[in-house]
């Protein structure tokens, strides 16, 4: 079982802190000039440290690149979690939250995760570094909904193990859908589609 436990994020100056900058200024120069054109001195120049600084916390441009993703999907995750907790009283609980996935606006990270999913498909290195993140997420999902159904915000009766790999499919569905900015459903109509799929209550 992959270790679930969150990763550390750090305040200014510490070496958290270095990590998570790498990864945003990584973010912003792959979406600029795409993973195959993006060198290490590019994202060390654009995070304003060394070339050494990123080689203290990654090995590659690819563990950046898991990292990215990783951090996408702990950011989803941590929103269906925000549903779950207050779906008894607003914003629709968990089953809005996939809808919503499934119909929000293109976001530039979109294109940064599809290539770095297709990437894992092909390249040895890119599975070995992406599978572990999206295992990772999935067993984030997996706490999410075993503390949902705990809570009563999802049926009782529902498997976590396979909930979690309902939203991880809807997620990375979502990722596809909006890099391509395929035509969208109606929010409205999406959320009772999957509440009615998954059990849940809120």
């Amino acid at each position: 079982m992959t270790d679930t436990a969150p990763r550390p994020r750090g305040r200014p100056g510490t070496s958290a802190d270095t990590r998570d900058r790498l990864v945003a200024a990584a973010v912003e120069v792959f979406l600029e000039r795409g993973y195959a054109d993006t060198r290490v001195q590019d994202i060390t120049e654009a995070a304003g440290f060394t070339t050494g600084a990123l080689y203290a916390h990654f090995n590659s441009r690819m563990e950046i690149l898991a990292d990215a993703v990783l951090t996408e999907g702990e950011r989803l995750v941590g929103e269906l979690a925000d549903r779950i907790a207050v779906s008894q009283t607003e914003n629709g609980g968990p089953g809005r939250r996939m809808a919503e996935l499934l119909t929000e606006p293109t976001r530039t990270v979109d294109r940064l995760m599809l290539e770095a999913i297709t990437m894992a498909t092909r390249e040895p290195e890119a599975r070995d570094t992406i599978i572990p993140a999206l295992t990772r997420i999935r067993d984030q999902l997996t706490s999410t909904m075993s503390e949902a159904r705990l809570a009563g915000a999802v049926d009782d009766n529902l498997d976590p193990e396979a909930a979690s790999l309902m939203g991880l499919s809807i997620m990375l569905g979502a990722v596809i859908i909006r890099a391509l900015d395929l035509p969208r459903a109606d929010t409205e109509n999406v959320t009772a589609l999957v509440r009615r799929a998954s059990g849940a209550t809120g």
